[in-house]
């Protein structure tokens, strides 16, 4: 019997299969074949055709849509054989398709299985790890062409490994790879038999960018590890601020038009806003004054999709979602995303403040954010130089 392994088969789909074989003979001992190979001929090729489907859901180029402050659900999966056993992971880094140690052990009996024991030629298998570690973490080696980071080892060249592959025996949803905002780690539960998921009913804070959504076959795994969520079905595009775009303080001056250039976020589609609100989490209203503030985004809904009638894939259903509202809600509504940070350079808000006639009188005015002049101002000479600076810091804040 003869076996052979088929790599990078699209799940879901149909495959012929057919075979060719001939008459061996041994290489010569000039390596010249001089002698006449005997093979089969163009119709026994075709008779020995074998049709065979793979378990599993469709690849989706098209992928799926969510947007940052709201649920987000997988549907309209197709393909064969799904199963209410089957699982979803969403992954920021990909999916470990087939990526796994292949136990094959260096001369130094390294390598065979993950261990965070070092490369180092001068460190001996089972000396203990306290010394020698390697820095970069669990390794170990791994065939060609199945793992994303796979390299060289620096002590044997010949030999390929990998050190993503260790994470995958962690409990999916805990791994480096872990999409933080998503509910239960990014694993998703299962709806429809398999063709559709829901990561919950509560909101998704999570940072705009293309994700990559991960099936695992149910009827063949247990969906517990990283690695039972092998195969990648298609994208995840999430609407809304980038994870940069959430670091960015913006400056803006008080009492001048106040513009957010070069908005950094993944898939904003028109209808968007921004909300100001203050640090204090006690304050929720904009106020012209100066101190930080929160920048807090809502995007409109993912489009929706329909299947194609009599085909196998989907299209966008052409709805044109509402967009966000134009008052936030004072429990945040859709307003939940962050998207940075906004610094307003003027005077801080204050009470009032009462002099008499004749007395000298403390504004005790307080600045913030002005070049040159925070702190407390009590005449009207500093008051002037205040906003002489202020005018001029106007022309050099980005």
């Amino acid at each position: 019997m003869v076996s052979i392994t088929i790599l990078q088969l699209t799940p879901g789909r149909n495959y012929d299969v057919y075979c060719y074989s001939e008459t061996y003979l041994p290489p010569s001992e000039n390596g010249v074949d001089t002698a006449p190979r005997f093979g089969m001929d163009f119709d026994a090729i075709l008779n020995s055709r074998t049709r065979f489907i793979t378990e599993g859901p469709f690849f989706d180029d098209l992928g799926w849509s969510c947007v940052s402050g709201y649920a987000c659900n997988i549907t309209g999966l197709l393909g064969e054989r799904l199963t209410a056993a089957d699982g979803l992971l969403v992954r920021a880094d990909g999916c470990p398709r087939r990526c796994e140690c292949n136990g094959q052990a260096d001369p130094l009996s390294k390598g065979a299985v993950c261990s965070e024991i070092s490369q180092d030629p001068t460190v001996q298998a089972g000396v203990g790890l306290s010394d020698a570690r390697d820095p970069m973490g669990a390794w170990c080696y791994v065939d060609p062409g199945l793992c994303d980071d796979e390299m060289p080892s620096p002590v044997y060249p010949s030999l390929l490994l990998s050190y993503k592959v260790c994470s995958y025996g962690e409990v999916a949803g805990t791994g480096p790879a872990r999409v933080p905002g998503f509910p239960n780690g990014g694993v998703a539960k299962n709806l429809m038999d398999g063709r559709a998921f829901s990561f919950g009913e509560e909101l998704v804070i999570a940072f705009g960018a293309t994700y990559d959504l991960c099936w695992c076959n149910g009827t063949e795994a247990p969906c517990v590890t990283e690695a039972d969520f092998a195969v990648r079905i298609g994208p995840l595009h999430f609407s809304g601020p980038t994870a940069q775009q959430a670091q960015r303080e913006i400056r803006c001056i008080a009492g001048m038009p106040c513009s957010i250039p070069n908005f950094d976020g993944q898939a904003i589609e028109e209808g968007s806003r921004l909300v100001v609100l203050p640090d204090d989490p006690a304050g929720c209203r904009w106020r012209i004054s100066g101190g930080y503030y929160n920048l807090c985004w809502c995007g409109p809904r993912a489009e929706g999709t329909i299947l194609v009638p009599g085909k196998d894939y989907r299209q966008p259903d052409g709805i044109v979602p509402p967009p966000c509202p134009p008052v936030r809600e004072e429990d945040g509504g859709r307003f939940l995303s962050p998207a940075g940070r906004l610094v307003v350079v003027g005077p801080l808000g204050q009470e009032d403040s009462f002099c008499r006639l004749g007395v000298d009188c403390d504004c005790g005015l307080i600045v913030h954010q002005v070049r040159g002049c925070a702190g407390s101002l009590t005449s009207s000479t500093a008051l002037h130089a205040c906003v002489s600076s202020l005018r001029e810091a106007s022309t050099v804040i980005e």
